[in-house]
């Protein structure tokens, strides 16, 4: 009986439904993460198991992380969001915790789970394209090919991540480990392209443009084609403009973005709602900069700086004269209402723009507790949270790696990091499982087991 809970066999495919069930965020994952608990529990030898966990710092550094949560549940009033918080996040407590004092694993098995990813990611997106297109032929809508209306089973954020993590996957199967055939990676890189395109998440696509440019130089600069890299750099870049402007959801989140970075500084109609989502956030976070607001009770003191600040009377008379004042004080936007100012006086341009910024943040403020809008930044919503401390923490575990990987040029390792790091700037990756799951089990695979260091199956 011993040897059957102890199988290296049975491991190992359940890390492969893992990998298959996070792709396709199907529930099986979470059956399989409860089976790798119990084989590990009933398995025993903990001493043997605890020991190896002790050598392992990284793995020790993001259990660490999640008991930061878990002491914050202790001084978190909604004791209910707490605890689904605290499960929310179990698989950072649970992935390092077993796969680093369990069997170890070959650089052909991690490679297996890796390639296990990328299937189950591009098939779910295939599956996305395939459900939209019926959707088109329903409604003549282009937009159902764009954006939200093309993903399935997460937000378009998560789908987006996976899509661009399989590309970087793709590549170091076929070049660095000689994993897959050419067509197979080209095939797929293909399609994830087109799709980190179609599902318009702005910093997966800035982090494709990053990638991109960086393998295609590197990788032809090495054989002495530089031209070449330039080549293909510039062909991928141009389909993906011709793809961008063409009318579309994607189109109006393009000209979105650089209407929002042109207007740098001004302040008009076009600001992100990050931005005063972020502003109240520090605001909130300067009560609770030490040990934070508790897992349980961080968003609900968001929420409630939301509520206090919608207004009856946005534009109440001593309001609009106290924006006009904070108006006057920024000289880029002055300028901007004196050219803007055509039928009418600079003064009553600036009168009808205060009147409109007190309404679109009112707005903005009852849109963010409808929703019940958390940080969309996960580097302050840890901040809210679990404190200083935590920030730190999460810091270290994603840039103290990065250096290393850079050192020991294990660029598989950089791309995730860059991946994830890049993502919590725009979105609490922590406040789903989709991101919970994905960033817990790769950065335990890539980082704490480090593939890399392993000993190919002779």
């Amino acid at each position: 009986m011993k040897e059957i809970i102890n199988s290296e066999k049975i491991f190992f495919n359940l890390l492969l439904i893992c990998s298959f069930g996070i792709g396709m965020q199907l529930d099986i994952y979470k059956y399989a993460i409860i089976a790798l608990l119990l084989q590990w529990l009933f398995s025993f030898d903990f001493s043997n198991k605890f020991q190896k966990l002790k050598q392992n710092k990284f793995a020790l550094l993001l259990i660490f992380f999640y008991v930061f949560y878990a002491i914050s549940f202790f001084w978190s009033d909604n004791i209910s969001v707490a605890l689904a918080d605290l499960l929310l996040k179990t698989p950072i407590l649970l992935f390092p915790l077993i796969l680093a004092s369990s069997h170890s694993l070959n650089k052909g098995q991690i490679n297996k789970i890796l390639l296990v990813f990328c299937i189950s990611s591009l098939f779910i997106n295939l599956y996305a394209l395939g459900n939209a297109y019926l959707n088109y032929l329903e409604t003549a809508s282009i937009n159902n090919l764009y954006y939200h209306r093309l993903t399935v089973n997460m937000h378009s954020a998560y789908q987006a991540m996976f899509s661009c993590f399989s590309i970087v996957l793709l590549i170091y199967l076929r070049m660095r480990e000689r994993f897959i055939a050419n067509w197979l990676m080209y095939a797929g890189v293909t399609i994830q392209l087109l799709f980190v395109l179609l599902l318009s998440s702005r910093m997966q696509i800035l982090i494709m443009i990053i990638l991109i440019p960086l393998y295609f130089i590197i990788r032809y600069y090495k054989i002495k084609k530089l031209h070449l890299g330039v080549i293909y750099t510039v062909l991928i870049f141009s389909f993906g403009y011709l793809l961008i402007v063409q009318p579309s959801s994607l189109n109006y989140r393009y000209k979105q973005s650089v209407s929002q970075i042109n207007s740098i500084g001004i302040d008009n109609d076009n600001s992100d709602p990050r931005k005063f989502i972020w502003t109240e956030g520090l605001k909130m976070i300067k009560n609770n900069w030490l040990i934070g607001a508790g897992v349980g009770d961080a968003k609900g003191v968001l929420m409630a700086r939301y509520s206090k600040l919608i207004l009856d009377n946005p534009t109440a008379d001593h309001l609009v004269d106290s924006t006009v004042f904070q108006i006057k004080q920024n000289n880029k936007t002055v300028t901007y209402l004196k050219e803007k100012a055509i039928n009418r006086t600079y003064k009553q341009q600036l009168s009808i723009h205060a009147k409109n910024r007190l309404k679109r943040k009112n707005a903005q403020y009852k849109a963010a507790f409808q929703s019940a809008y958390n940080f969309h930044n996960q580097y302050l919503q840890t901040f809210g949270e679990i404190g200083i401390f935590g920030l730190l923490l999460l810091f270290f575990l994603l840039a103290y790696p990065f250096i290393l990987s850079i050192r020991n040029k294990d660029y598989l390792a950089v791309s995730f990091l860059l991946i994830v790091g890049a993502s919590f700037l725009t979105e609490s990756m922590f406040e789903r499982q989709a991101g919970v799951a994905f960033i817990s089990f790769f950065y335990t695979l890539l980082i704490i087991l480090k593939p890399n260091n392993q000993h190919k199956p002779s």
